[in-house]
């Protein structure tokens, strides 16, 4: 055997192991690639749908105490 072989070997593969370690931490991060669609702001009107409801309710809604009401 050659006398400091195995030292060698392993001095080496340390270095190895340090530069792809290096490699990994410092690489560039991946950008999210897929660009979301920006979505216009509308306004909802719900008119309809309130008019619907107060038909399907009928008497019962206009018969209801309202909640959160305060008597003077």
């Amino acid at each position: 055997m050659i006398p400091g072989t195995w030292q060698q070997v392993g001095i080496a593969t340390l270095a190895l192991l340090i530069i792809l370690g290096a490699a990994i931490c410092f690489r560039p991060k991946k950008r999210n690639r897929r660009v979301r669609a920006v979505r216009p702001h509308t306004v909802a009107d719900y008119s309809e749908k309130r008019a619907r409801a107060l038909e399907q309710l009928g008497d019962d809604y206009l018969l209801a105490q309202p909640i959160n009401r305060r008597h003077a």
